[in-house]
């Protein structure tokens, strides 16, 4: 009895989604990421963003399901990609990418110009 209140919470917390799903999920979240990556760009910040996700690492889960609970509301506010950023904080493929390409982004900051 009690393995299944805990796998009923499990799937509360973070719900099982099929592959195919999730990336459909994160193919929508791409354009959300090249606009954070041009507007970081454009602001030369990329170094502080990439420092912001390192430190916050350990919280990406609690932030992740804050943005899905907060997503209901912001969309109705104008803020349609609080699920695709969930989504990207669930996966550390995607993850992985943001940091690489925010890691370009940097190397290309520093050039002169």
């Amino acid at each position: 009895m009690a393995t299944q209140g805990s796998k009923a919470m499990e799937n509360l917390i973070r719900p099982n989604r099929s592959t195919q799903e999730r990336r459909s999920i994160l193919m929508s979240s791409s354009q959300a990421l090249e606009r954070l990556i041009a507007q970081t760009q454009r602001w030369r910040l990329s170094l502080p963003l990439l420092l912001f996700l390192d430190a916050h690492r350990p919280l990406r889960f609690l932030a992740g399901q804050t943005l899905v609970a907060a997503a209901p509301m912001a969309s109705l506010l104008g803020f349609d990609e609080l699920n695709a950023w969930a989504a990207v904080l669930d996966d550390e493929e995607a993850l992985l990418q943001l940091r690489q390409t925010l890691e370009t982004a940097i190397q290309q900051d520093d050039r002169p110009t």
